[in-house]
């Protein structure tokens, strides 16, 4: 009995570890064989497809990727084209040299993982509103799942068969742009942007990433283009968040921005401006007439999709600025005979501007020349047929005060034209009319029909004053003549009879 108890249990362990091995090799085939089927699965048009449609989903748009080669575990695209639709979407939107790392062995989690995306370059047409609202829809439909997980839709899984236990979703980890550009209209202007480069990183929340970019130049409506020095931002969910911006306008001049973007489109954008000069924003004309760089605070809110309701407001100001060969300024100094009207050296330019249904409005405006000239006040223009605001109509109401002494040599104007007196300044009102690259005013005129009026009231009292002079040199003259009339008979004697 002993030995066949010994051979059963030997015989037991032996089933035992042959079971156990059994069971290994069946689950390191059954491994094998998944991941051999995965690998296929990866490598089947099916797949393209599929992933062609989440990308599209994800971005609200219908594009597909060429078809994928494979290299190991990087799979390589030429391109991802995407087929415009009238109003929905961008116009254009195509990525090219496209290139992915995929974890093979993540077909045993809930998603496929890739672990870095490269795109070699990105081209973008869209309109800022239709594109808002694309996003919109497409924050919609991940609801919850964020942007960091394309989840698969069950029944194109389903066609799958027995692939059906294959992850339906994709984990993105790194993607990098190493080249973009892209045209973006809006409210009728256009925002440029080229070789840009972005680096997005899944982060910051359920879903979210942080974006970053650099290099690369912007430009506006056909102006110079501006170098972009960095950008940082966070997608979510919740929003698109602008955490900082800068943009290098010229060699000493700088914009930063920082702001938010809900998923509705509602923007509120804060920009600071820094030592712009004035030559590269200003028309021709003013070019000549207003010199010094501006600085200042812009803040922008309202909904990307529908540009009326946009609200552009803030603060200008010019530090040390020159006014110069306006002829306001000329005629007062002509009038005054003070050259020192011709240029003016500010010591103060500052104004509030809004814009309200397309007009262009400068509010509580100071501009100051120490003991000299005061200017104060407010002018709208409005945008000519072009929708520029270069060449549009005006209108304004300006307080123009000069100080007193200056008007000395201009006869009627302190009793006819500057008629107010206010902290140290004498104070005239001024309208100004005309279009922006030609405005007029109505203070030369004035001040001319002052001098005019001015004479005219003098000269009755200046004759008089001239008459009474010619009586006392005649009366003079004829004293005179008595006298020496006199001094002759006096002499007569002396001459003889």
């Amino acid at each position: 009995m002993p030995r066949r108890a010994k051979k059963g249990k030997a015989g037991a362990l032996r089933m035992l570890f042959w079971g156990a091995g059994v069971i290994v090799a069946g689950l390191g085939l059954a491994a094998f064989v998944g991941y051999t089927k995965a690998k296929a699965y990866l490598r089947s048009d099916d797949f393209r497809l599929l992933v062609s449609r989440e990308v599209s989903r994800t971005l609200s748009v219908d594009g597909e990727f060429s078809p994928f080669r494979w290299t190991g575990s990087t799979v390589y695209s030429d391109r991802f084209t995407v087929r415009p639709a009238p109003g929905q979407g961008p116009e254009y939107l195509r990525a090219d040299a496209i290139r992915a790392e995929i974890n093979l062995r993540s077909f045993r989690s809930k998603a496929w993982k890739v672990s870095h995306v490269e795109i070699g370059r990105l081209r973008l047409i869209s309109d800022v509103g239709v594109l808002a609202a694309a996003a919109r829809a497409g924050a919609k439909t991940e609801g919850e799942g964020g942007f960091g997980a394309a989840e698969f839709a069950p029944e194109k899984a389903e066609k799958a068969g027995r692939r059906s236990w294959l992850p339906r979703a994709v984990e993105l980890g790194k993607v990098e742009v190493l080249d973009s550009g892209f045209s973006l209209r809006h409210d009728g202007g256009v925002v440029e942007g080229r070789d840009v480069k972005w680096l997005l990183e899944p982060g910051f929340g359920d879903g979210g990433w942080s974006v970053r970019s650099t290099g690369g130049e912007l430009r506006w409506d056909d102006g110079p283009w501006r170098g972009l020095t960095d950008l940082h931002a966070v997608v979510n969910p919740a929003g698109l968040f602008l955490t900082s911006s800068r943009l290098s306008l010229s060699e000493h001049a700088m914009l930063s921005a920082d702001g938010e973007l809900s998923p509705d489109g509602v923007v509120h954008l804060r920009m600071h401006l820094e030592g712009l000069p004035g030559n590269e924003v200003l028309t021709e004309d003013w070019r000549q007439r207003l010199l010094g760089a501006f600085h200042g605070d812009i803040e922008i809110r309202g909904r990307l999709d529908e540009p009326e309701s946009l609200r552009r407001e803030g603060k200008l100001w010019m530090n040390n600025g020159v006014l110069q060969a306006l002829p306001v300024l000329d005629s007062i100094a002509h009038y005054t005979r003070m050259e020192r009207f011709r240029r003016l050296v500010l010591h103060r330019f500052d104004s509030r501007f809004v814009i309200r249904d397309g007009v262009l409005h400068f509010e509580d405006f100071h501009v100051e020349s120490k003991g000299l000239l005061r200017l104060t006040g407010s002018v709208s223009v409005w945008k000519d047929a072009a929708g520029a605001w270069k060449a549009g109509p005006v209108d304004g109401d300006v307080q123009v005060g000069v100080v007193r002494e200056s008007l000395r040599w201009l006869p009627g104007a302190e009793r006819k034209v500057f008629v107010q007196e206010q902290d140290g300044f004498v104070w005239a009102d001024m309208a100004v009319t005309g279009t922006a690259d030609a405005p007029s005013e109505d203070l030369s005129p004035r001040l001319k029909t002052a001098a005019v009026e001015a004479a005219i009231e003098e000269a009755p009292r200046r004759a008089l004053e001239a008459g009474r002079g010619v009586l006392d040199q005649t009366q003079r003259i004829l004293e005179g003549a008595g006298d020496i009339l006199k001094e002759g008979v006096r002499l007569a004697p002396f001459f003889g009879e």
